[in-house]
């Protein structure tokens, strides 16, 4: 993963999440912020850069030593926190100070087998205040059936993604889910 975010579809996937999400960060003093499977650390690291305390929580113990690294040569290390733990099994108690300013949760609904105790989650964690933000981003089905179509050119796939609860990742091979606008709504308001 931390090699495909060096390529140019991957820098230009986070590029794109960052100047999505810029315009909307909460002003000083509230400065601290969660992002749930964080891998990397990229979203992370501009976060750092902006005066947050970041803490990154992910499953994999690799993608947290890789933010761990990331953040030492960005210079912005004693910003950024690491946590190893499952976004759907967050105890009560994990955090000493336990709302954030914003959370961000990007690309990890997908992965997960319950995305609604992530979103309850999220819920739970943001903080009580009108400048707090949480940001998702999920596969979406429309987006994979452009892609089925338009980048690999298979136009059976496309159609099946239509419909389908799950696709297989490029990058991965393994079985993701996806979602419409509504049922991510459903997820938010649910929660």
């Amino acid at each position: 993963y931390a090699e495909y975010l060096r390529t140019v579809p991957g820098r230009l996937r986070v590029d794109l999440a960052w100047e999505n999400l810029r315009g909307f960060l909460p002003p000083e003093p509230h400065r601290r912020a969660l992002d749930l499977g964080g891998g990397t650390g990229q979203m992370a690291l501009r976060l750092a850069g902006c005066c947050f305390g970041v803490t990154v929580l992910d499953s994999s113990e690799t993608m947290l030593t890789e933010t761990d690294r990331a953040a030492a040569e960005a210079g912005v290390q004693a910003k950024v926190s690491t946590v190893c733990c499952n976004a759907e099994q967050l105890p009560d108690d994990l955090f000493s100070v336990p709302r954030f300013d914003v959370i961000i949760c990007h690309n990890l609904l997908e992965f997960v087998d319950r995305p609604c105790a992530v979103v309850e989650k999220i819920n739970l964690l943001l903080a009580h205040r009108e400048t707090a933000l949480a940001s998702l981003i999920v596969r979406n089905r429309a987006g994979e059936v452009l892609s089925a179509a338009l980048k690999a050119g298979d136009l059976i796939a496309a159609e099946n993604n239509l419909t389908a609860p799950k696709v297989r990742t490029r990058l991965t091979d393994e079985a993701v889910s996806v979602f419409t606008p509504d049922e991510l709504r459903s997820l938010l308001s649910g929660a």
